[in-house]
Formats: structure tokens, C-alpha cells, sequence
């Protein structure tokens, strides 16, 4: 009987190996079409969206205008958006390069999104870097360090990395859009446990109504919300306001900003993820390539909402937290 049980659970634990096996491929090969479907979309929309007219001056929006990257739906990824736009030149100007790099490394006590923590509160550290085009055609890609272990019955992934591709058009002097897609990558998930990699798309906008002020507003997407097959809607608006007895366009200054988000998410096996709204606010000054931010961040999440919605129900909540940034570019001819 012994001898029957203990060959019945070799064998069992064999046919989970091809199994998981099985899965972890064919989960590769989705990540590898999702990804040519990103590019595909990308390369139409060069066509669907006329370039901007050289002839027709843009200003740039003013560096602080955005200061923080603009979270996407699926488990709290974020995309890079403070990145400056190329825009067409003035008279007598040179034409901007054909391509140019932007880079960002921020360092934050506290890595939030929409009210909760991919870090259990901890410190982490996250960089991105941006090719794009003088046609606002980008691609990019944002790595973050995150803290989900596996002994909280999460998949334990060692960091986070986001591709994002997509076209960034201004209209009337002051009205900046951004469409793309996404790609998130969790590395070295535990294997046995659901693959949380997911894709989407967004679209978002910024306007800027006064040199001091601009408001901010988008909408994400995603089929596959945590790599379950859940889909997910969020909705953000927000501004920011550049202090006009600190702020200096050459050298940066104080500003403050303020947003809030509503996530919307569908069910799995009949369970019901819950719903939220979200909101932050921060203080923060930027000084020439250098930015630093205070923010608080909150929902209205309960703690027995926040253990589906987050993975445990104290990462949700009340949260102050630093940042600290450093932005350099690279012009490529």
C-alpha cells in the first residue's frame, strides 16, 4: 500500500512537472505575440497619425509639469511620462535629431501605486530608458526592484520590468497624447505558482493651461490583470502646479501635485476582486536634472479588501513616502 502511494506521488509530481513545463512555454510564446502585436500597433500608428508639422512652433512643457510616471492598471506598473517631448523648431532653429535617448534612475522609500506597496514598505530603486523618434514614436523600458515573497503565498519575483511602446502627439501648442501598449515582466517568478505577467494598453493626455499649471488625465487597459485572465479599467486625472515665487524655467523650483485614480476590476471563478478609488498628493523640487518628491498616498480600500486586491492586507493604507530622481539625455544624429 506504501510502495502503491509512494509510486502514485512520483508519478504525480512528474505529470505537474510537464505540466508546469508545458505552461511556462506556452506562456513565453503569448509574451513573444503580445509583444510583435505592440510593435505592429506601433509601426500603424506612424501612418494613422500624421507627423508633427515642422512649419507650426510647439513649445515644450515646462520640466516639472509632470513629476512622477503615471501608473498603469495591472499590478501597479508604471510607465515613464516626465520624459521631454521633441517638438518642431522655431525659425532660424535646427531641426530636433532624428532619435533621442532618455534615461531616469529614482530612488524611493517606498515604491506605491494606487494606494499600495509593491514593497512591503521597504525602499527600492528603479530605472528606465526611452528611445524615441522626432515623430514622438518611443519605446521604453522600466525596471523596478519589488518585495512579493513566496511565503506569503505570492510567486516571489526577484524585480519588475516594463515595456511600454507607443506615440506621444501634440496638438494646439498645449495639448501633449500618449497611445501605447505594454508589456510587464515579473523575473525569476517561483514556478507552480500562477504566472502574474500581463499586457495592455493606454491612452493619456496632459494640457497645459498656464506655464504654472497643467492638468493630466488617462485611461488603461488590460485583459489579463495579474496574469489570471481578470480584465481591468482604470480611470486617473490629476494637475500639478508650479510655485511661481520659487520656480525658475532654467533651473527648476518647488511644485505640487495632486491626482486621483479608480480601479476597476472583473471577476475570476465568480469571485469579485474589489473595486477602488485612490488618490495622492505631493510637494517636491526639481533642480536642474534632479528632482525630489514627498507624497502621500491613500484608498479606500479595507484591510479585508486589500488582501485580494494586494496579496496582504497590510499593504494597503495610509502612506508617506520619498523619491528622489535623476533625469539625463542623449541626442543621437
Amino acid at each position: 500500500m506504501t510502495k502503491h502511494l509512494r509510486k502514485g506521488g512520483a508519478a504525480t509530481h512528474w505529470v505537474l512537472s510537464i505540466r508546469y513545463s508545458v505552461i511556462g512555454l506556452v506562456s513565453n510564446a503569448l509574451g513573444i505575440v503580445r509583444m510583435a502585436m505592440i510593435v505592429g500597433v506601433v509601426l500603424l500608428s506612424t501612418w494613422i497619425v500624421p507627423a508633427q508639422d515642422a512649419a507650426t512652433p510647439t513649445p515644450s512643457p515646462t520640466p516639472s509639469i509632470t513629476p512622477s510616471p503615471t501608473p498603469l492598471p495591472s499590478d501597479d506598473v508604471q510607465i515613464e511620462t516626465s520624459v521631454e517631448v521633441q517638438t518642431a523648431p522655431q525659425d532660424g532653429m535646427q531641426a530636433p535629431p532624428r532619435f533621442a535617448t532618455s534615461f531616469r534612475v529614482t530612488l524611493l522609500s517606498d515604491y506605491v501605486a494606487r494606494g499600495i506597496t509593491s514593497t512591503q514598505g521597504r525602499p527600492a530603486i528603479q530605472a528606465y530608458g526611452e528611445i524615441r523618434h522626432r515623430n514622438g514614436l518611443y519605446f521604453g523600458v522600466l525596471g523596478s526592484s519589488v518585495s512579493r515573497p513566496q511565503s506569503l503565498g505570492l510567486t516571489g519575483p526577484s524585480a519588475e520590468i516594463n515595456f511600454t511602446a507607443g506615440r506621444r502627439h501634440m496638438l494646439w501648442r498645449k495639448l501633449m497624447l500618449d497611445f501605447g501598449m505594454y508589456y510587464s515582466w515579473y523575473v525569476d517568478e517561483k514556478p507552480g505558482l500562477t504566472d502574474t505577467d500581463s499586457w495592455g494598453a493606454f491612452a493619456s493626455g496632459r494640457y497645459i493651461v498656464t506655464p504654472e499649471l497643467s492638468l493630466t488625465g488617462g485611461v488603461f487597459w488590460t485583459p489579463d490583470r495579474g496574469g489570471m485572465g481578470v480584465k481591468g479599467d482604470y480611470f486617473t486625472g490629476g494637475a500639478s502646479y508650479n510655485l511661481p515665487f520659487s520656480f525658475d524655467k532654467t533651473k527648476g523650483g518647488s511644485f505640487v501635485s495632486a491626482e486621483v485614480g479608480r480601479q476597476l476590476v472583473g471577476s475570476f471563478e465568480e469571485f469579485d476582486f474589489p473595486n477602488h478609488t485612490t488618490w495622492k498628493a505631493g510637494l517636491g523640487y526639481r533642480h536642474k536634472n534632479m528632482t525630489y518628491e514627498l507624497t502621500y498616498s491613500d484608498s479606500d480600500l479595507s484591510k479585508a479588501e486589500c488582501l485580494p486586491a494586494a496579496g496582504n492586507p497590510s499593504w494597503c493604507g495610509k502612506r508617506v513616502f520619498l523619491s528622489a530622481a535623476f533625469d539625463f539625455n542623449f541626442n543621437l544624429k
